[in-house]
């Protein structure tokens, strides 16, 4: 059994990739080797983009009067100031994260792997992950099932992390992304 009291805090791109994979569960889950990135330059490319959908729609609607334009100009409008709103809230999440001054516990056995703070406990059994992730930034316990759970941990603890589930044997759990980077 593994067990880890991390009292430092991360670092901004482990939280960065952490909710890139929480966001991209499925994705993540059926192609474990997915390169990661961060979910704050993810959400980048998406304004991008759908502003200039925005302004390409509102001049076509302004040159050519037609009003289909004008609805999915509008229709991108509010899909902009939605990604905008998650983008806020998911920095706020990210910035309480790194403030967060408490001690954090990993708990990683056979049978099962559990994540405590003294907020929340949350954790699931070893049977029910699908993947161990490694990706450049932080290691996931991806579970089989999506029921809100998603235990992570730094890459400092990489080592650890592949030496025990070779020795319990569970190292076909493990998908090591780290070189893809």
């Amino acid at each position: 059994m593994l067990k880890f009291k991390i009292t430092e805090r991360g670092s901004r791109e482990f939280y960065e990739e952490y909710y890139y994979v929480a966001a991209n569960y499925s994705k993540i889950k059926n192609n474990p080797g997915k390169k990661v990135s961060s979910i704050l330059k993810n959400n980048i490319v998406y304004f991008i983009s759908t502003g200039l959908f925005v302004i390409i729609m509102f001049m076509y609607f302004v040159f050519e009067k037609d009003y289909v334009c004008f609805t999915i100009g509008t229709v991108l409008l509010f899909a902009l100031l939605l990604f905008i709103r998650m983008d806020q809230s998911i920095r706020r999440a990210i910035n309480a994260l790194m403030n967060y001054e408490g001690t954090k516990e990993i708990t990683i056995s056979k049978s099962k792997v559990t994540y405590k703070d003294k907020n929340k406990e949350i954790g699931f059994a070893m049977d029910q992950v699908s993947w161990v992730v490694i990706n450049k930034y932080s290691i996931c316990f991806i579970p089989s099932q999506r029921n809100g759970a998603l235990v992570a941990m730094p890459i400092e603890y990489k080592k650890d992390i592949v030496d025990f589930l070779k020795e319990e044997k569970l190292d076909d759990l493990l998908v090591d992304n780290s070189d893809k980077y």
